[in-house]
């Protein structure tokens, strides 16, 4: 099931200086589809302890407020809930491994090819 099941989506008219009107989509999600997306969160969280992100880590107020904007952004897209996940983890694993990386290269210098984060890697 993608994640538009439970998605609505309405348009607000706004009034613009000028009394013009613009615009401005408003997106809703029903009960099946927050509660898909809390699984999507949880799954998440699982698979990145078990790449040894520190559970109080995945826990804070923080870092699930980011996973629920990336997830709401993604699932505006259409996206599947399986797609959803991938993407959500790839960008967070990319994230960590940018954080690992890219400290040492600045304390280091870069490397003569550009491509290693550690020297003798």
């Amino acid at each position: 099931m993608g994640a538009d099941a439970g998605f609505n989506m309405e348009l607000d008219q706004s009034p613009i200086e000028g009394n013009s009107l613009a615009f401005e989509a408003r997106t809703a999600f029903g009960p099946e589809a927050l509660s898909r997306f809390n699984q999507i969160l949880e799954e998440v969280t699982v698979d990145l302890v078990g790449d040894g992100v520190p559970i109080e880590r995945m826990r804070s107020a923080a870092m699930r407020t980011r996973l629920a904007q990336r997830l709401l952004g993604f699932a505006g897209s259409w996206w599947t809930d399986t797609q959803i996940k991938q993407l959500l983890l790839r960008a967070l694993r990319n994230e960590m491994s940018a954080s690992r990386c890219y400290p040492r290269v600045a304390v280091l210098g870069p490397e003569p090819t550009g491509t290693k984060c550690v020297p003798g890697s």
